[in-house]
């Protein structure tokens, strides 16, 4: 009987350590996310605003405020889409600390990363009141975007293709 209890202990011990390092791995991630999303755009922005000047074949920098979604949804709805916003990086917070135990380091990664790209677009549309956006694509036509953009993105194709695969190993 008192191995079984011991073993209890371990594999409980063993339980909490991979859930410790990973909200610690979230929580790294997300601030060093944030932070550099934060100082990129604001240094980008300000040498913008010193005259430089970027435009070839596949992008440009071109400035713009963006009061809506992404690629301008809803507009005239800012309030709409900052309530969205809020509700989108909750729902996102809450399952990733809800099922650490369960995820991956790689989706929680993809999630640190979905997670700031959401707030540093929300935090400027509640702080300035739109989202500075400033790379266009110039060999397509294409809305203008930011590094936030980019983070939700490329997070939410990696968590699709996370679940695909998981999925598909589930069926072999």
């Amino acid at each position: 009987m008192a191995k079984k209890k011991r073993k209890t202990r371990t594999s409980k011990k063993s339980q909490e350590q991979p859930i410790i390092s990973k909200m610690v791995y979230l929580i790294i991630t997300l601030v060093f996310f944030i932070a550099s999303n934060m100082y990129l755009t604001d240094t980008l922005l300000d040498e913008m605003d010193l005259g430089l000047v970027v435009s070839n074949p596949v992008f440009a920098l071109r400035y713009v405020q963006n009061t809506g979604a992404a690629f301008s949804l809803l507009e005239e709805y800012p309030y709409a889409v900052t309530i969205l916003s809020v509700i989108a990086l909750l729902v996102v917070l809450v399952y990733t600390v809800n099922n650490l135990t369960t995820l991956s380091m790689k989706a929680v990664f993809w999630s640190s990363l979905l997670m700031s790209g959401i707030f540093c677009n929300l935090y400027e549309r509640i702080f300035l009141g739109y989202v500075r956006d400033f790379i266009q694509l110039t060999f397509v036509e294409f809305p203008i975007f930011n590094f936030s953009d980019m983070a939700i993105n490329i997070s939410v194709i990696a968590i699709i293709i996370l679940l695909l695969h998981k999925n598909i190993l589930k069926n072999i």
